[in-house]
């Protein structure tokens, strides 16, 4: 199959895949995939989201804390109900759980953070019809069409992209030479986690799969997955755990567009005429109804919802992208790009971390998360302590003169 988006490297400049492995003389520096992303976007970004240390609890729940997050909001939330469930349905294979208990048992976790968020209640009607499709579709069709040809081999597991190099100096922003402890003897190492990894079961190929919630219809996201960085450095991760990655590909869960502050997903709301039939659509004269109501009402569950449903709406709520395929060129960048990157993440100091402000107000109005943290002086009222996704793995932070300064993740 060949790669939609150009990314074949000449022999001459193929990665040194043999080398990227962990090296035990080294002195690992982790750096988890999100926070390398985030240090693209914005230096600053990063530093408050992994450097940040304004709070003196060592601790919380035994995982040391580096720097803020904003406190939960409804997307945010929705995220991670989106994989609890993908987690849930995937821990019993090949068995399958019934949609609704399902959705029983994660939505309620799910729905505390959104009451601690503060959403409105009909934001709240909303999100829980959404997890119920999700868990719905989730079980009823979207597994089991995966499950067809493929076989799951890992669920959320972390992979490691240890670079070929190693690095035992930098410069500051003075122009001094930074030490890091022993020359040549310091090993970068980027920490991912793929939704799911699959196997096809013909030919036993290799398939880096991830979730995400859109509000948006049709292929005009694909050109930006095939260039994405998480998905670049998926297959990348799994190339070298597995010995090779084919391809990866994306599962879209529509979430509905937002107009006069209400979500326009048929599992969002319902349309009720005044004799009492009901549809899925919107129907002019109709009146709209939460679809969690129109069910209550009904004494009906999410599949009698979604039978109401015609072929083109139903299957508008999910999609997966085409194959997108291993970008070589964009990996051998990746690597090249990365290897003065060490000195630059290990400092605690905020003016070793640039702003850009051109991702302060990002697209489609969207403000970054920490714009209250660089402008309002907010650090400690409008954000609680990040506490990692990864496990903990040392590494030491050095000051300017180069002295080590403290353990920390």
């Amino acid at each position: 199959m060949q790669p939609r988006f150009g990314g074949i490297l000449p022999d001459h400049m193929a990665l040194p895949y043999d080398e990227m492995v962990l090296r035990p003389d080294a002195l690992h520096v982790y750096i988890d995939r999100t926070a390398l992303e985030w240090y693209w976007q914005c230096p600053r970004k990063f530093y408050w989201g992994r450097r940040h240390a304004s709070f003196k609890a060592v601790t919380v729940d035994g995982k040391p804390i580096l720097g803020l997050e904003p406190q939960a909001n409804e997307h945010r939330v929705f995220g991670k109900l989106m994989h609890k469930l993908v987690e849930v349905a995937t821990s019993k294979l090949p068995t399958l759980p019934n949609p609704t208990e399902l959705g029983t048992a994660v939505l309620p976790l799910v729905m505390q953070d959104m009451a601690a968020a503060s959403v409105a209640p009909h934001v709240l009607k909303e999100y829980t019809g959404l997890g119920m499709g999700l868990a719905h579709q989730l079980v009823t069709h979207i597994l089991p069409v995966l499950l067809q040809d493929h076989e799951i081999i890992a669920v959320e597991e972390e992979l490691l992209i240890p670079l070929p190099y190693t690095w035992g100096h930098g410069l500051n922003k003075l122009g001094q030479l930074v030490h890091l402890q022993d020359p040549a003897k310091v090993q970068l190492v980027i920490r991912v986690k793929p939704d799911l990894v699959l196997r096809h079961k013909a030919d036993g190929q290799v398939v880096y799969f991830e979730w995400k919630t859109t509000s948006f219809t049709g292929t005009d996201q694909l050109a930006a997955f095939e260039i994405n960085p998480q998905i670049q450095l998926g297959l990348l991760a799994a190339r070298l755990k597995y010995g090779h990655a084919e391809w990866a590909q994306v599962g879209l869960f529509y979430k509905g567009q937002k107009r006069n502050n209400q979500r326009t997903s048929p599992f969002c709301y319902g349309y009720v005429c005044a004799d009492g039939r009901l549809s899925t659509r919107y129907v002019k004269g109709w009146h709209k109804q939460p679809l969690v109501d129109i069910l209550m009402e009904q004494e009906q569950d999410m599949n009698w919802w979604v039978k109401q449903m015609d072929d083109e709406q139903e299957q508008g709520q999910f999609w997966v992208t085409p194959p997108l395929m291993p970008n070589a060129v964009q990996h051998e960048a990746f690597v090249d790009q990365l290897r003065g990157l060490v000195p630059r993440i290990l400092s605690i100091e905020q003016d070793d971390y640039p702003q850009s402000f051109v991702q302060c107000n990002g697209p489609f109005g969207k403000t970054c998360d920490y714009y209250g943290a660089c402008y309002m002086g907010q650090q400690d009222t409008t954000y609680v302590a990040r506490i990692p996704h990864h496990d903990p793995m040392p590494i030491i932070l050095y000051n300017k003169k180069g002295h080590a300064l403290s353990a920390a993740v």
